[in-house]
């Protein structure tokens, strides 16, 4: 199901209103500011691997499910490929 989602952001959004959090919610417990989440949504950044394992899987309450990191990693790649910025958004402090 979750290969269903053509961009990082779609992914993101999807799995974030699934697990009932808001924009600022989110951003609380990755450690990135609303305009991060935000940007990340939109495909205008990509957060690297590891930030989506060690930061996102747990906040979306996905740490246990292998399939999210695979097919994160897979729409990121196609994210980037759309014209998304590749790099890590650095958390706010």
């Amino acid at each position: 199901m979750l290969d269903r989602f053509a961009t990082f952001g779609e992914l993101l959004r999807y799995l974030r209103r699934r697990a009932g959090l808001t924009q600022t919610e989110l951003s609380i417990a990755v450690g990135y500011s609303d305009a991060q989440i935000s940007r990340l949504e939109q495909n205008v950044r990509l957060p690297n691997i590891p930030n989506i394992e060690a930061r996102f899987l747990p906040a979306l309450g996905l740490k246990h499910e292998p399939a999210a990191a695979n097919a994160a990693a897979a729409c990121r790649g196609s994210s980037a490929a759309k014209g998304g910025r590749r790099g890590d958004e650095s958390p706010r402090p």
